[in-house]
């Protein structure tokens, strides 16, 4: 997490779920926080991507689709948020 993972959040998502803000409850810098979920419940259930909210929103498959008004990430920090999870 700390090496792969936690820098592509660190420059798509943290400007809206970091420590202090949390939008919709949900820090993605630290590890404890991101599996903790966030206001809707989890977002990351592993061994399985397909299954798991957040990895749904980065690639566009569901709504909200994250980043917002953006497009999706590059193809390589998906695959390696996707091998993270799995």
């Amino acid at each position: 997490f700390e090496d792969h993972v936690k820098p592509i959040f660190k420059n798509h998502c943290a400007s809206c779920h970091n420590p202090e803000e949390k939008s919709s409850g949900l820090d993605l810098l630290s590890y404890t926080a991101l599996m903790q979920g966030g206001a809707s419940g989890m977002v990351v259930e592993g061994g399985n991507p397909d299954a798991s909210r957040l990895f749904k929103v980065m690639t566009h498959a569901e709504e909200p689709k994250m980043p917002p008004e953006a497009d999706k990430l590059p193809e390589a920090e998906l695959e390696m948020v996707n091998a993270w999870i799995a």
